[in-house]
């Protein structure tokens, strides 16, 4: 976390002031909010700070924690409404330290950062969770809340950044020498209401497994509805998210490689370990008598909404993609062409929807894919599901809307496919094509549509093409086929009356939801990664070919 500048920040009060009121440093600190991950405020101007609640943490004399809930008003976005950030603020007099940001007060210079890294911030936590803490704010209340015992007298021994700090939440791993170490999630953006905490709390009671146990939270009562701010989980050591032992089968099958050291697990194993996974998250999620959750049954409303919704995202992508014109490149500028010119076709291929009258809804992950799982190694490879916010496309109460469950196997599918070019992306770089992946798919799809192949020419591609879309097919039918094993065995009604239903039947409306992800990913694409957008177009086409 760097300085904000080499200049000072200056506030015309004293440090003990500053921790009574902190209104004035929050304002001054209005550029510093603009280069932190979490705001997704970078490049805009804020109009407006307003500290909406605030509570001071005891700590050292020369030092202070502030917990405070403030509103920003971005100036560039004046229709939206003013979003609502929990900000603990870790301050400090004495020297300058490596991420710390200098604040000039009337007492000389004191030293400011996020308290989520600081060892005084998460005694406070765990303290708040072993003693069911109530702290009066001066608005409103923190309340602690303990889903099992948590040992009294922990400290934070070891603060450890997870994610390396890049995510719009902060994680730390908190190492307390005692205990299972924990893992501390705040969440930053308060402004949309966050189904996590509950989705948790549903899984946990149900004893699902296959999720990081939550112990505990923190939230903020007082203004209005109540918000979560910060969660308390078991920590599980992972050898990565859960594309790791995909990405090295698939690289060690394009390779050739047959060495017996290391070699990774079998992936159709996986696979279907993974779609068993899903159908217990889900028969936790469908079976549970929470408010909000349970099965309903999938009416003609809901398909026609799921098809308006698809339609509609595949004319606002092409509008905005046109408009962007020559600024995208080839092949992607092929590729949305290809999109424009097939998109009757495209919406012929939302026609099976219907299928889904007689199956239920219920609360599914709604963003669930491989980096949205920890790979565990025990005796054998095993998954863990984290990150239970919803789509991040999403606002409000939509993030807790009941779908079809196998809308979550559309976005692990997509999964599947960013995978396969990530493989071929880096086995590229490898042989000295640093543009692969500007490449691959217009490659992949050039015979079909007719796309500039430009210089990608490596005799191995000819090869690597069919057999990673030949691996990436089997991983998919294996997850499919793994998921309906378990839904039978679990004795789910969720997707038939009888509990049973043919691979045909849920392969065309896993299809369905492949497409709207794709969709997804290339709006997102365009706008923040336009170098990855030929991934999501060459799985559309594909989809709909």
């Amino acid at each position: 976390m760097p300085p904000l500048s080499k200049t000072e920040v200056h506030v015309e009060e004293s440090f003990e002031a500053l921790t009574e009121n902190p209104e004035p440093l929050l304002k001054a600190l209005s550029p510093w909010f603009l280069t932190r991950r979490w705001s997704g405020l970078g490049g805009l101007d804020v109009e407006r700070i307003e500290v909406l609640d605030w509570v001071k943490i005891p700590s050292s004399p020369s030092s202070g924690i502030l917990a405070t809930l403030v509103q920003i008003a971005p100036r560039e976005e004046a229709t939206r409404e003013p979003m609502i950030f929990y900000v603990p603020l870790h301050l400090k007099t004495g020297r300058s330290e490596d991420g710390w940001v200098p604040v000039g007060c009337l007492d000389g210079v004191l030293q400011v950062r996020e308290a989520e890294y600081s060892k005084e911030y998460n005694d406070f936590l765990l303290h708040g969770a072993a003693e069911s803490l109530a702290l009066d704010s001066c608005k409103g209340s923190l309340i602690f809340k303990s889903l099992e015992t948590i040992p009294g007298g922990l400290e934070a021994e070891n603060v450890t950044i997870l994610g390396k700090g890049d995510t719009t939440n902060i994680v730390v791993k908190v190492e307390t020498g005692r205990t299972q170490a924990l893992v501390l999630k705040t969440y930053k953006n308060v402004t949309e209401s966050n189904p996590e905490p509950e989705m948790l709390a549903v899984l946990t009671k149900a004893g699902f497994e296959n999720v990081p146990k939550m112990v505990g939270e923190m939230t903020h009562t007082g203004l209005g509805r109540p918000l979560v701010l910060t969660i308390l989980q078991k920590f599980v050591e992972s050898m990565g998210d859960g594309g790791q032992p995909f990405a090295e089968s698939l690289r060690r099958e394009l390779k050739g490689s047959s060495s017996p050291e290391a070699a990774p697990s079998d992936p159709l194993r996986l696979a279907r370990r993974l779609g068993e996974i899903i159908a217990s998250m889900h028969h936790a999620l469908g079976h549970s008598r929470a408010e909000g959750f349970g099965a309903s049954p999938i009416t003609k409303r809901d398909i026609k909404e799921w098809k308006t919704r698809v339609e509609e995202l595949l004319g606002g992508f092409l509008e905005e993609a046109q408009y962007q014109g020559k600024g995208l490149y080839t092949p992607a500028s092929e590729l949305v062409d290809a999109v424009a010119s097939r998109k009757g076709r495209i919406l012929d291929c939302l026609t099976p929807m219907g299928m889904m009258l007689g199956m239920m809804k219920i609360r599914t992950h709604q963003d669930l894919h491989l980096a949205q799982l920890l790979a565990t190694q025990d005796d054998e490879t095993d998954f863990l599901i984290i990150d239970f916010e919803g789509d991040p496309q999403r606002k409000g109460e939509s993030r807790r809307r009941k779908e079809c469950p196998l809308r979550d196997l559309g976005t692990m599918a997509r999964s599947f496919s960013y995978l396969r070019y990530g493989v071929l992306k880096g086995l590229l770089e490898e042989a000295g094509h640093a543009d692969g992946l500007r490449l691959v798919a217009s490659y992949d799809l050039a015979p079909q549509l007719n796309l500039t192949r430009g210089t990608l020419r490596i005799p191995s591609i000819d090869s690597w093409i069919p057999a990673s879309r030949k691996w990436e097919a089997k991983a998919r039918r294996a997850m499919i086929e793994g998921y309906l094993a378990a839904v039978e065995r679990l004795g789910d009604r969720f997707l038939s009356e009888t509990g049973k239903t043919e691979f045909e039947t849920t392969d065309s409306v896993v299809k369905l939801w492949e497409i709207e992800k794709a969709l997804l990913e290339a709006r997102y694409e365009l706008h923040h990664r336009p170098q990855n957008l030929t991934i999501p177009l060459a799985g559309l086409l594909t989809l709909c070919s």
